[in-house]
């Protein structure tokens, strides 16, 4: 999460392991479906991202 990679970045490195991303979220979308119901948030400038094995 330090590395402050970029979805393309993130893409390179995550295919070269054999991975695809299957879902992306910023901090928002990431409140939306995960703490809508409660008073937290995602912490804003981070992405949230789903690989799975090619």
């Amino acid at each position: 999460m330090k590395a402050r990679y970029s979805y393309g970045e993130m893409e390179v490195l995550l295919s070269r392991a054999g991975f695809l991303i299957y879902d992306h979220m910023d901090a928002d979308e990431a409140t939306e479906a995960f703490f809508k119901d409660c008073d937290m948030t995602a912490p804003a400038g981070v992405g949230y991202c789903l690989a799975v094995r090619k």
